[in-house]
């Protein structure tokens, strides 16, 4: 998310707070959030969301040639996990 952030904010200002955020060890929960609002306001979020769902897709699809086990649904639900999980 913030390599797509880097790439394709324009607005000078936001991507100066941005970067003054990124590996501020001292950065407040505020700034932290100022971030990741300015990640979703680019559409990084979304952006990283999809990629990750087809990524899973593809995954989960991979998996159904092995036969059915518990480790296979774990697998599975596993996967459903990371991508259901809140960002």
């Amino acid at each position: 998310m913030v390599t797509y952030t880097l790439e394709h904010l324009k607005d000078h200002a936001k991507m100066a707070k941005f970067k003054s955020i990124l590996g501020n060890m001292n950065a407040t929960d505020e700034e932290c959030m100022e971030g990741v609002e300015i990640m979703r306001e680019i559409g990084a979020v979304d952006y990283n969301r999809k990629a990750a769902e087809e990524k899973i897709a593809s995954a989960k699809a991979h998996l159904s040639c092995l036969k059915d086990s518990e480790d296979k649904e774990f697998m599975l639900a596993l996967a459903d996990y990371a991508i259901s999980r809140d960002v």
